[in-house]
């Protein structure tokens, strides 16, 4: 059904197990919102771009969300997962901008890279009482641990500040993009690697400040922070230094942001 944009409804029955890669991608004008119990397995960009999906329902069959499975579903504002959802894929729910609400079941395992990123609209992460993998702290969602930020939900306009906990190592890609509300963002020292693109567009951002441990800054980390007026390294930082509120690497022979 690849582009089958005259598509309009589909009824899964209550037999079929699989739906296979790319099934109904782009398939702008389909609309369900329920899989059966009997669906196990789910294929990469299945419902990719399928811009009409409202809502969804997942069935207690399914295990896996595979690689940008519901990407583009820009109209999709509720999901309900199945209570054996084990792994999310890279990118699973990306550019779902009307997604307002996530919760996460206890079943979950793994989550991907960007998983919800560009989800514009996103403002709660729950994860449910028991899950061994993941928690939230001050409504972002870390690793078990605490040493990986994973996600901050853009759409959270209810906090002006954010401090990472001190026992973060790495604060994910993509993790803070179009976290347009935020003015302040504190990174602790402890902190070794700030992901790609991982403040992009957060647009209320006015300076930062790399502490002494960071090791590695990604590409575009600060990217489009248009109010951002200086970025600042801590005395010490054998990998970066700012000149003037420029950032640039220890030996000034590339300038980054």
């Amino acid at each position: 059904f690849y582009e089958c944009s005259k598509l309009k409804e589909i009824n899964f029955g209550n037999r079929i197990e699989s739906i296979g890669n790319e099934a109904f991608f782009s398939c702008e004008n389909i609309k369900f919102d329920v899989f059966p119990d009997t669906l196990a397995k789910i294929g990469d960009q299945a419902l990719c771009n399928c811009t009409s999906i409202t809502k969804l329902h997942l069935g207690n069959n399914l295990k896996d969300l595979p690689f940008q499975v519901f990407y583009g579903c820009t109209s999709l504002e509720t999901v309900e997962m199945g209570s054996n959802i084990v792994s999310i894929g890279e990118r699973a729910f990306y550019d779902c901008e009307k997604l307002q609400t996530i919760d996460l079941p206890v079943s979950l395992e793994s989550i991907g890279q960007t998983t919800f990123g560009g989800c514009l609209k996103l403002s709660t992460i729950n994860v449910a009482e028991g899950n061994q993998h993941f928690v939230i702290i001050d409504g972002a969602l870390f690793t078990a641990n605490k040493s990986i930020l994973m996600q901050y939900p853009p759409g959270k306009k209810d906090k002006e500040s954010f401090t990472v906990p001190d026992t973060v190592k790495k604060i994910d890609m993509n993790a803070f993009r179009y976290a347009v509300s935020l003015q302040t963002i504190t990174i602790p020292e402890g902190v070794e690697t700030i992901g790609f693109t991982a403040f992009a567009q957060c647009s209320g951002l006015s300076s930062i400040t790399i502490p002494k441990s960071v090791k590695e800054i990604k590409d575009g980390a600060f990217a489009h922070c248009q109010s951002m007026t200086k970025i600042e390294v801590a005395e010490g930082n054998e990998n970066y230094v700012s000149v003037d509120g420029v950032l640039f690497v220890a030996n000034k022979s590339i300038l980054m942001q």
